[in-house]
């Protein structure tokens, strides 16, 4: 990892660590809903499919279906109060950490001299100082609400799994690990594009702000056309850059439906041979595909949040780099002390014809 990416991570783990009970709150809030609404819901609904399939007894069969739908109902009702109440401490998290990070950039561009203002273009100072706080925000969301309950499920689906049939449990971790290795060599490679994507886009943000400054000597010396031409060059190369940071992105999810699509064909090709052995209900293998399901949506969402996480994080570094730059004016350490007592000016025998 490049110094400039680690100051970045720094940076924000220092403002958020300001806040780390509510962290902590979120995690466990996360933790509860992802168990109830994504693993307890499904294995009520497998226990209510066997009682049907098995049959029996119909007010045997009537009674114990009820009493899981119940339970069903129940654990919806857990886990929508979870996730709502992990929410309602995230808008109590990020605003707080974000409305902090404002004021420390704001307090290091204090420090600085004048030559540090003329160097930089106003507006792209501007701009970069937004991207972090809303690089933040994209960061944190994909943390909470993508990769948390990804990991969690995750875990908690292989032990499950692993309790009715060991077999499927092993061959979803060993795709796992393929699918991981994969993802993460591919979105390396996308990231440093994205660097330059978020770079190319500064500078247009930075030479949009200087010319409208200077409409004024544009009009005057006549360099409309001039202006124009420059300023579409700048737009065109961002062009180029960005697109080709999409293309590199769309390459990566094509991998990724070819590795899920595999992954599903799998899980329901065993699913068959065991069910046909009597190994398995038809029940569990409801359990096998929904866990499935719920779990290729999530890896999907987990490429494409690693991915705005890298490039959010590309935004990010941009004004990072420039809060780390030395301030050039420094107040000395024991500065002489200031005589004058009372800020006032004096005229005497001062005459105005």
């Amino acid at each position: 990892m490049e110094e400039l990416t680690k100051k970045t991570i720094k940076f924000y783990l220092t403002h958020s660590m300001k806040y780390k009970l509510r962290l902590v709150y979120i995690a466990i809030l996360i933790l509860i809903g992802t168990l109830f609404l994504s693993i307890l819901t499904v294995i009520a609904q497998k226990n209510i499919i066997d009682l049907l399939v098995a049959g029996g007894e119909v007010d045997y069969v009537v009674s114990e279906a009820l009493k899981w739908l119940l339970y069903f109902i129940i654990i919806q009702i857990v886990a929508n109060a979870a996730w709502r109440l992990a929410e309602y401490v995230a808008y109590r998290f990020q605003p707080n950490v974000m409305r902090d990070m404002e004021n420390d950039v704001f307090s290091k561009f204090q420090k600085h001299s004048y030559g540090f203002f003329a160097d930089n273009f106003s507006g792209s100072l501007v701009t970069k100082t937004n991207r972090l706080t809303k690089s933040f925000e994209r960061i944190s969301d994909n943390i909470f609400w993508n990769l948390s309950p990804l990991i969690i499920k995750f875990i908690l689906i292989i032990l499950v799994l692993y309790y009715y049939i060991p077999f499927i449990a092993y061959i979803l971790l060993i795709w796992a690990a393929i699918y991981f290795s994969i993802l993460f060599i591919m979105l390396k490679y996308v990231f440093k594009y994205n660097l330059i994507a978020a770079s190319a886009d500064s500078k247009v943000t930075g030479e949009l702000a200087d010319s409208v400054t200077n409409i004024l000597n544009t009009k005057v010396f006549a360099k409309s056309s001039y202006e124009s031409e420059r300023f579409g060059k700048v737009t065109e190369d961002r062009t180029i850059k960005r697109r080709f940071s999409w293309d590199l992105g769309n390459y990566v999810r094509l991998v990724q439906g070819v590795l899920v699509f595999s992954a599903e064909a799998i899980l329901l090709y065993f699913s068959i041979v065991f069910w046909s052995q009597g190994l398995i209900t038809v029940g569990t293998i409801y359990l096998i595909q929904l866990y499935a399901l719920n779990l290729m949506q999530s890896l999907w969402e987990f490429g494409r949040s690693i991915g705005e996480i890298f490039e959010a994080t590309a935004d990010a570094k941009e004004i990072i780099e420039i809060i780390e730059q030395p301030v050039e004016v420094k107040d000395p350490i024991n500065p002489q002390i200031c005589n004058i007592k009372n800020g006032q000016i004096d005229f005497n025998n001062v005459e105005f014809k």
